[in-house]
């Protein structure tokens, strides 16, 4: 998995303060291979994953959404993933509920490359 993203050296790979345990388990993050936990867990801001099929992208952007919103504080509706096809879309929205509930899910932007443009 390729990470675009300039992250600084020493990058948060554990929940801060106050929210292990609980937040890791939410968010299934001791299952993640190492690049997939710093893709998750990197500072606010936009973000690329590059990998191939079956390498957990969905899985991968479906935790770093949550954990936007949970660990970070950014709000449902300032977020946003894109994909390339709609059944991806669909694994994403159904991923998120789990993580977050209807509500919070719902107010992500789950989108395609061409219904993002």
């Amino acid at each position: 998995m390729t990470i675009l993203k300039s992250a600084p050296r020493g990058v948060l790979l554990k929940s801060p303060p106050g929210l292990s345990g609980e937040l890791d388990r939410t968010l299934e993050l001791e299952g993640l291979d190492p690049d997939q936990r710093l893709a998750v867990t990197t500072e606010p801001g936009p973000l690329a994953l590059i990998a191939g099929a079956g390498s957990g992208k969905t899985r991968t952007l479906t935790s770093r959404a949550a954990w936007l919103h949970l660990a970070e504080g950014v709000a449902p509706d300032r977020i946003l993933t894109v994909s390339f096809t709609n059944k991806a879309v669909l694994e994403f929205d159904e991923r998120l509920v789990g993580l977050l509930g209807e509500a919070k899910a719902t107010a992500i932007e789950v989108r395609t490359f061409h219904s993002a443009a």
